[in-house]
């Protein structure tokens, strides 16, 4: 061990030099790891709450799960030579606002702020910065399949994830405790969703599924959702009448839909409602420009405008003409 009382294992058949334990109890909050140093241990740095930064040798090739997982760190940065980050080595760092990756690394890299893992062909949001605070909306990088369990747990910053056409998994909450998540559009590809994803995630008021056929794989005896009896789960309305969607029972009611905006999606319901969600403000239109839902223009009899659309400009709904009421949200 060394004068902190960092414990410390060498392996000299391998040439490697794991970092075993850090002291819990250090009042110390920064710590510079030897550059002899190649593997941090499971769990070396868990619960280390006085920990704020720490600085990663050059050599290291591996970190191991629960590395510092609950720790106190503020930010940490990923050596080039970093082959493999083991499972929840970041889970729970409450006051983590930013995740770097040295130029050169084949395996990581950082995408908007969140840890990216690419391994064949699959590729793997790992985490993103639980603290982070600079941004409301993530857009999931189109070659992401998996996104990793506690991946956004506890971000309470975030207000708008834009989900990509190819993920198809997402594992243990994977997005719990998002207070400020509203609406989510989760894609067809999706297959599994693990248990608690969504659950404390106490605004989430609607969950849109445009083109889902069959249910999505869950754990037995788990929930993904919150048993919520505002939450709404809206599908298409040709959904087979006995099958359940994460074991909750959907509302068939998706005639079409589209995009507004990157950020703005609507849904044509079978009770003629024109309902748009999302976040931002709704696209501007000339007089002669074609809206995406102008084709519902003669038979609309209702508006539902959610929470966080920011601005309703003066073409968006001209020629409506049965439109009976327009409900907008209070703010």
């Amino acid at each position: 061990h060394d004068e902190r009382g960092v414990l410390f294992e060498k392996d000299t058949s391998k040439n490697k030099v794991a970092l075993i334990q850090y002291p819990i109890a250090d009042g110390n909050n920064s710590y510079s790891i030897p550059t002899t140093v190649t593997i941090i241990n499971q769990s070396a740095f868990a619960q280390a709450e006085k920990l704020k930064t720490i600085t990663l040798p050059d050599g290291l090739t591996e970190i191991q799960p629960y590395a510092f997982e609950l720790s106190g760190l503020t930010s940490i940065r990923i050596p080039k030579e970093v082959i493999t980050i083991g499972q929840y080595a970041l889970r729970q760092c409450a006051s983590l606002t930013d995740i770097s990756v040295i130029t050169g690394n084949t395996n990581y890299k950082i995408e908007n702020g969140a840890l990216i893992e690419t391994k064949g062909d699959v590729t793997k949001l790992v985490i993103y910065p639980q603290a982070k605070s600079d941004q409301i909306i993530y857009k999931i990088p189109e070659e992401v399949t998996i996104i990793d369990g506690y991946a956004f747990y506890g971000q309470t910053h975030l207000k708008y994830i834009q989900f990509n056409s190819k993920l198809t998994t997402i594992n243990e909450y994977a997005f719990n405790g998002m207070s400020q998540l509203r609406t989510i559009t989760l894609p067809s590809a999706i297959t599994t969703i693990n248990k608690e994803a969504f659950t404390t995630c106490i605004s989430l008021k609607y969950v849109i599924m445009k083109d889902r056929t069959t249910d999505i794989t869950i754990e037995a005896d788990s929930k993904v959702f919150d048993e919520n009896s505002e939450l709404k789960i809206y599908t298409v309305k040709d959904y087979p009448s006995d099958t359940t969607i994460c074991g909750m029972t959907p509302e068939r009611v998706i005639m079409e839909y589209g995009n507004d905006t990157e950020t703005i999606e609507w849904i044509y319901k079978t009770d003629k409602t024109l309902f748009i969600y999302g976040i931002g403000q709704m696209k501007e239109y000339s007089e002669t420009e074609t809206k995406t839902w102008n084709t519902k223009k003669e038979e609309c009899e209702h508006i539902e405008i959610d929470e966080n659309i920011e601005t309703i400009t003066k073409q968006s709904f001209k020629d409506f003409i049965k439109v009976q009421d327009i409900r907008i949200p209070t703010t």
